[in-house]
């Protein structure tokens, strides 16, 4: 599999986001087998990346609102 952490010093400091992580996971029982995770984060933040071999990944970044 493939592991690293992605930093995310290029998102505006002092603000929050959501991350939407969807990752292939064929161990759910779903039509799609896409995991979708909800992460909140900042530019200080250091994500870290699984990818299994033949699997994939996309991130969505959202400003939190106040």
């Amino acid at each position: 599999p493939y592991q690293n952490n992605l930093n995310l010093d290029f998102l505006d400091e002092g603000k929050e986001y959501t991350a939407t992580v969807y990752t292939d996971d064929s161990s759910l029982v779903t039509g799609t087998n896409v995991l979708i995770d909800l992460i909140t984060v900042d530019s200080e933040f250091e994500m870290p990346i699984n990818i299994s071999p033949q699997k994939g990944m996309a991130i969505i970044f959202s400003e939190k609102l106040p």
